[in-house]
């Protein structure tokens, strides 16, 4: 078998292995038997001579030269392979598809059988060659299906073969013995063919990319990269081909020359990046190259960047790196390179440790990669923990219940069921599988998935960033009222404080240890106000005068008054929490949400059973339940129920991608979707039960109607709770539970959004990732210093203001453009793909329904309702004037607003000389395959073989 192997290029690397091979046989079989030390000397010499490793003995020797030997075919061999693969297997099966033709599995192994025997042909002598296989005239094997492949006679006359030197990894294949040699330096066109055959790397293709040159790239002269590397321009480009790199004109230089920036000399003058030279060069050479860098002008950057673009859109296209080892039979190479009957199916094909390298159908195959920037959570259930700790919030609490207590009780359950299904479940599992995928924050994510609606990754930040600014002056409260609890003397529960009036009751209904409830005749007055309200609106807020019996709101936008301290050193504890629970990341929030997140479950548990031992429960229940089903005619309801599913479920604050970025990328984050979901569903009708339990008994006592005792918003949790609270024995002890149920509920919820933030501003501007407790310290910084403005008398007048226009409308026409993007411009089939890549099955039927009809239709009717039933806005007694109203409408759309403005921003800015070049570029998705950090782009739409086996 060796010695009819054969020459390998003009270096003779394998005509001198096969000389010191036959050498050393010949020296093993008249070799003497004495064994002596003379012979392995020899061969070290030999070896040695001929620039080889070297073994102790003679055997070893052998052996090592036949592993070379191997090696060196197996690595021909492949590359023959891959070359009838691209040039001709490839275009055969298109044309096939084109023409209508359904391929067997028999015709494939016999394609491949003509293919092996074709590779084998070249280690043969003419002696020992086989009969060549018939042909249809025309140079091409016939195949018996009207189509062939080039025979090898053919195809070696045809193409110009490039040589490998001994300093060379590309080369094109290798040589028949009989074939011409060639010495010395390889003509341009066969460096060409010898580039043309070896496609470039992701990284020769990003280095290309011209978005990534502006006015502060730096820029040094190819002259000074190779003096610092001891070698001339000419070779430094030999041996980095691909390397960018502009070649400057004669205007060029004289600018350059009268700036200072370089000497006239003959020849021509190349400018590269000097951040590219990083990669050459040592880190202490690196500082000599940023000193001889310098900035560029604006016209000069401009022609630099049409280069670039010229030739990044070439290599883009030509980008096909296929990963694949050598088959081991013809089946073997079926299953390697044939797409299977469904058009959606990706084959896997682990390689050389290369982890799931994939060849899509007619799209590009990139290698996958650990990106070890990128950190994952620590176990399973921190991350379920966050999401479900985001998802139950003080919504769940304060408001689902009272909303069906409102809309008919447990009729509103039908709407609301419909709305979570055909909406609030489909989104949910359509955010966490995009930020799993892609694997970044909102802002890039949707950057990668439509460059036109980047925008709405903009706008669900900034609605995030709205109700941070809110959210954590609640807890603040809730903080304040927690630590107040350790007394024995509720606050709340009396009126002999400063700041009551002549019309404060104290709720000493439950005193009277009996089991009956208060008739209408024996009930407070309706012009009474109790001590829990008095305490909330004159002492603790000052919304309201004190001493005044009434409830007039004397506050105002313009006339807030001073700053409640108390409130703000509350609101700085929170942040305190905050920081220290995530400026580390997610390995120190996904521990803290095992608490946060199920301590509430074990207090809504303790407060309904207590609940269900008090009397008069059982009216608040019926309350809670009882079905009214003329309210199922109200648009109202209807629009109440999908409201209260958005902001529940929390599609479109960017804290599902974020969150579900850091799972890894097989997760099966559909069972995770749906167990979340429930979870929160769950939550929110059975903490009904907990609150009408305790509505029941103050409706018993006071003898006030359900209807005047129920509230929802913080008027629920901190007036009619606490009154309740405060009636029963050991006040104190069920105050701070209820509170401190409140703080943990609030705490998961406050970090996702905070974590939404973090996570999409850290992947957009990777500096900030590396500073994330600064960014976070300085982050919470900026909310303290927006939520003092909270902490003012009027503080909720404001709090109120942000709640109607800073997250409602944005919220909403985010959410759509979600929708509307993945459904009609990223495609559901290519939706599908991706989470098949992921989880190995596609979604059914019923979520393509969803994603692209159910919800964007149901969107787009809130979205309406919003604009139509929009009135001025008020709290309690007091109408905000019409410049706050302005603004508000204003400041509303802001986060929308992001979307067209960036969109146009795109548009004008990309590459292209149409329209439809243009909006092409604009809409064309990146593909992102698991732990890799580098994006390439793909086709909307990707061919496919009709190939059944």
């Amino acid at each position: 078998m060796f010695d009819r192997m054969t020459g390998n290029g003009n270096g003779n690397k394998m005509n001198m292995r096969i000389s010191i091979l036959d050498e050393l046989l010949n020296r093993e079989m008249d070799g003497s038997s004495d064994g002596s030390s003379a012979r392995v000397n020899s061969l070290k010499h030999v070896i040695k001579r001929n620039k080889m490793d070297m073994a102790d003995d003679a055997p070893s020797s052998l052996d090592l030269m036949r592993r070379i030997f191997q090696a060196e075919i197996s690595r021909e061999i492949h590359q023959i392979m891959e070359r009838h693969t691209r040039t001709t297997l490839w275009p055969a099966i298109e044309n096939l598809r084109k023409n209508g033709h359904v391929v067997d599995e028999s015709v494939l192994n016999g394609l491949y059988c003509n293919i092996l025997e074709a590779a084998k042909k070249l280690y043969q002598t003419k002696e020992d060659e086989p009969t060549p296989p018939p042909t249809n005239g025309n140079g091409f094997l016939d195949i018996g299906l009207g189509v062939g492949i080039q025979d090898q006679d053919s195809h070696d006359n045809n193409l110009k073969r490039g040589y490998e030197s001994d300093s060379s990894d590309v080369s094109g294949v290798s040589h028949c013995s009989d074939a011409k040699r060639r010495r010395g330096r390889p003509r341009k066109d066969e460096e060409a063919y010898r580039l043309e055959m070896t496609p470039p790397t992701m990284n020769e293709v990003i280095r290309w990319n011209p978005d990534r040159i502006d006015m502060n790239t730096r820029f040094v002269t190819a002259t000074k990269i190779a003096q610092v590397l001891g070698m001339p321009p000419s070779i430094l480009f030999n041996k980095y081909p691909r390397m960018f790199r502009y070649s400057c004109d004669e205007d060029d230089k004289n600018i350059l020359h009268d700036q200072n920036r370089l000497i006239r000399a003959p020849g021509r003058c190349y400018l590269l990046a000097a951040e590219d030279a990083r990669q050459l060069v040592s880190p202490n050479y690196f500082q000599d190259i940023l000193n001889a860098s310098f900035l560029i002008s604006e016209p000069l950057l401009s022609k630099i960047r049409n280069k670039a673009a010229a030739t990044y859109d070439k290599f883009e296209k030509s980008h096909r790196k296929t990963v694949f080892s050598f088959p081991e039979s013809p089946k073997s190479l079926v299953m390697q390179l044939v797409p299977t009957d469904d058009p959606d199916e990706k084959i896997r094909r682990p390689s050389n440790g290369i982890q799931n390298a994939t060849l899509p159908t007619g799209g590009p195959v990139i290698e996958e990669q650990k990106d070890p920037a990128r950190e994952q959570w620590s176990g399973k259930l921190d991350f379920l923990l966050s999401v479900v700790g985001f998802a139950v919030d003080l919504g769940n609490i304060w408001r689902f219940p009272y909303l069906c207590f409102k809309n008919g009780g447990g009729v509103f359950l039908i709407p609301y069921s419909i709305m979570v299904l055909l909406t609030g479940v489909p989104l949910f599992y359509m955010e966490l599988c995009l930020g799993q995928y892609y694997r970044k924050g909102a802002i890039t994510t949707w950057g990668r998935i439509c460059p036109l609606f980047k925008g709405i990754g903009y706008c669900v930040i900034l609605t995030a960033f709205y109700v941070d600014f809110f959210y954590n002056v609640i807890l603040a409260w809730g903080l304040h009222y927690l630590y107040t609890s350790f007394s024995f003397n509720l606050p709340w529960a009396s009126c002999n404080n400063t700041y009551n009036s002549a019309a404060c009751y104290e709720p000493h209904w439950s005193e009277d240890g009996t089991t009956m409830c208060r008739s209408a005749n024996e009930s407070v007055s309706a012009e009474k106000i109790s001590a829990a309200e008095e305490y909330f609106y004159k002492g603790f807020l000052g919304l309201h005068e004190a001493n005044a019996p009434n409830s007039h709101v004397i506050r105002s936008m313009t006339d807030l008054g001073g700053v409640r301290w108390d409130i703000a050193l509350s609101l700085f504890v929170v942040y305190l929490i905050c920081y220290f629970s995530m400026w580390k990341g997610i390995h120190t929030s996904g521990k803290v949400v095992w608490f946060t997140a199920l301590f509430p479950y074990v207090v809504l548990g303790i407060l309904f059973i207590r609940g269900v031992t008090l009397p008069g429960w059982q009216k608040g229940i019926e309350y809670y339940l009882r079905p009214n089903f003329e309210m199922l005619r109200k648009p109202s309801v209807w629009q109440d129920a999908a409201t209260q599913v958005f902001f529940s479920l929390g599609p479109g604050f960017g804290v599902l991608m974020a969150y579900s970025s850091y799972n890894d990328f097989h997760n099966n984050v559909y069972v995770d979707a749906l167990f979340t979901s429930f979870i929160n569903c769950a939550t929110s009708f059975l903490s009904g039960f907990v609150i009408f339990s305790v509505l029941g008994y103050m409706s018993c006592k006071s003898g006030k109607p359900i209807e005047a005792v129920a509230q929802e918003g913080p008027g629920l949790v901190f007036v009619v709770y606490p009154e309740a609270l405060s009636t029963m024995p050991y006040a104190p002890f069920w105050s701070v539970l209820f509170f401190l149920m409140l703080m943990t509920l609030g705490l998961d919820s406050s970090f996702g959004g905070s974590e939404a933030i973090i996570t999409g501003l850290s992947d957009e501007f990777p500096i900030l990732k590396k500073n994330r407790e600064i960014f976070v310290g300085c982050l919470f910084s900026f909310y303290m210093i927006i939520g003092t403005a909270m902490c003012t008398d009027g503080g909720i007048l404001i709090m109120e203001w942000l709640i109607i226009y800073g997250t409602t409308w944005g919220l909403l026409i985010a959410v759509f453009c979600e929708a509307m993007v993945i459904a009609y411009i990223y495609g559901l089939r290519q939706f599908v793909r991706d989470v098949k890549e992921m989880m190995g099955f596609r979604p059914g039927n019923y979520w393509k329904f969803c994603w692209s009809c159910a919800a964007p239709a149901i969107l787009l009717s809130m979205i309406t309702s919003n604009f139509i039933n929009y009135q001025a806005l008020t709290y309690q007694d007091y109408t905000y004037p019409t410049a706050a109203n302005v603004i508000g409408i204003i400041f509303a759309l802001s986060g929308a607003s992001f979307i067209p403005f960036v969109g146009i921003y795109k548009f004008i800015n990309a590459r292209g000389n149409t329209m439809a070049e243009k909006w092409e570029r604009v809409t064309m998705p990146y593909r992102k395959r698991p732990n890799q950090t580098e994006y390439i782009p793909i086709p909307t739409t990707q061919p496919h073989c009709d190939i059944m086996l």
